[in-house]
């Protein structure tokens, strides 16, 4: 499983990410699962979830950051 280099884990997380579902949805269907030992036996997956998506949110900032200051390097020089 560790072929690419991504913990199953990450992978799961980075499915969920690429098609659209929030840590708000995941909390959700977590407090659906009416057994309580289950819903707590998740609440580690909810933090990490809401974790992973900060952090892939932080990453695309900086990346759009710096083709910014890419951009604004070559304005500089071509002018």
């Amino acid at each position: 499983m560790k072929t690419s280099g991504m913990t199953p884990a990450t992978r799961l997380f980075t499915e969920w990410h690429k098609s659209g579902k929030t840590p708000k949805e995941f909390s959700a269907a977590i407090a659906a699962i009416k057994n309580e030992d289950k819903r707590k036996r998740f609440a580690a997956f909810d933090f990490l979830f809401k974790s992973f998506v900060q952090k892939e949110k932080k990453k695309a900032a900086v990346e759009r950051w710096q083709k910014l200051m890419q951009l604004y390097r070559a304005a500089r020089t071509a002018s």
